[in-house]
């Protein structure tokens, strides 16, 4: 028989025995374990939390706990130890708490709202949230920024952190992109000096520049950028415990990419190691996305779509981000973009997106020679069993 809200909370608060916290591999999950962990800590409470495929769940339940809690995205088997939290479904669900959540995130911020104060923690819910914040997730905004744990400004939204120093946010921004820069930081000082921003050495980020420095800024870049850029410059750019969220939100899901839930969980605790680590992740995986633009911007396109075989070169983790990045700033303007790429494995592996006239004939091709995943808008990924013979059949249609 499922508890009801009231009993989940009144048998947490009386637990005296370590609980087992198990969520979702997602950032959404991650989010969510952490904010039960800050929970449970302030309940004075032992625990462990993990984050596994809901595969292993069930031999996660032959653990000696007396208390399980799962979040998750997907229905579960009731079991008599267990708690289950997620935003349709188990005990604990948006629902339940009458709140307009969509995300794990929200209902496990709203779950822990009702046994303590919890508005330190509400950061989290808005960083997962970014970049568009609504339903429960802009309550929880709200009433943070009314307690004055979040601030916000309307500002330069142009680079994805605007309290890093602004040499090293120039130069490991991959979204915008620098020509003149591509991941020096002494050219990117070079850059900022050339437009005369002031005092570089003081830790100064873009939330700190002068309308003028502002405009200045804005203006160099699109004269410098790979790609075109699309949408406005500026926007709300959300602070809390002197980071930028929509930074938090970004590092989260590089190390996730590099299955590293671990030091992701401690970047939001505030590790200091695991800040450290997670930081040179995110910068490593700006200068492959670096790498990658510089390689596909300086590319001869001489056919009317485009193939690029990056090989091994590069950590494959980044090509799906990449392939979506060409697309969105028009670096390339073809029916057919595609990245092939080799696994530690040794799998060939595409990425890419295709206009509607070719999807079918693709996803055809790509069953044939191995699997493919699409998507409505083109973009795909699979494996390639016969790269040669795709390939020849790809440049048959296009020069027909």
């Amino acid at each position: 028989m499922m508890k009801t809200l009231e009993e989940v909370i009144s048998g947490l608060r009386k637990v005296d025995s370590p609980v087992r916290v198990v969520c979702e591999e997602s950032a959404d999950g991650l989010a969510a374990g952490y904010l039960l962990g800050m929970l449970l800590t302030g309940l004075g409470k032992k625990f462990v939390v993990a984050y596994e495929d809901k595969k292993q769940l069930k031999n996660v339940l032959k653990e000696k706990y007396d208390w399980f809690i799962f979040v998750f995205n997907e229905e579960l088997n009731e079991d008599a130890r267990l708690v289950r939290l997620g935003v349709k479904h188990g005990e604990i669900n948006a629902g339940v708490l009458g709140i307009n959540g969509e995300s794990l995130s929200e209902v496990v911020y709203g779950f822990c709202a009702r046994i303590m104060d919890f508005k330190k923690h509400g950061w989290v819910v808005v960083a997962n949230a970014l970049p568009g914040i609504k339903g429960y997730a802009s309550s929880v905004l709200k009433e943070c920024m009314g307690e004055g744990m979040i601030n916000a400004v309307n500002g330069l939204r142009m680079f994805n952190n605007a309290k890093r120093e602004l040499v090293k946010e120039i130069a490991y921004s991959y979204d915008p992109c620098l020509r003149s820069v591509y991941g020096d930081e002494n050219k990117a000082r070079a850059f900022l000096e050339n437009i005369k921003i002031s005092g570089l050495e003081g830790g100064k980020g873009i939330i700190d520049l002068s309308g003028e420095e502002v405009e200045r800024l804005v203006s160099a870049v699109l004269l410098d950028m790979v790609g075109i850029e699309e949408g406005d410059a500026f926007g709300m750019i959300y602070t809390a415990n002197d980071c930028d969220l929509l930074w938090v939100k970004l590092v989260v899901e590089v190390c996730l990419k590099q299955n590293k839930h671990g030091v992701a969980y401690g970047f939001l605790k505030g590790s200091r190691e695991d800040v450290k680590q997670a930081v040179e992740m995110y910068d490593e995986h700006a200068m492959e996305m670096i790498k990658a633009l510089k390689k596909i911007n300086g590319s001869r396109i001489e056919k009317n779509y485009g193939c690029f075989n990056l090989g091994g070169e590069f950590k494959y983790g980044i090509y799906d981000e990449l392939v979506r990045l060409v697309v969105k700033r028009k670096i390339l303007k073809l029916p057919l973009v595609m990245i092939i790429a080799y696994a530690i494995t040794n799998e060939v592996l595409a990425y890419g997106r295709v206009d509607k006239e070719h999807m079918g004939r693709l996803v055809e091709e790509l069953g044939e020679s191995g699997w493919v995943k699409i998507d409505e808008e083109g973009f795909f990924n699979g494996e390639i069993k016969n790269e040669e013979g795709l390939l020849k059949k790809i440049e048959g249609w296009f020069s027909s």
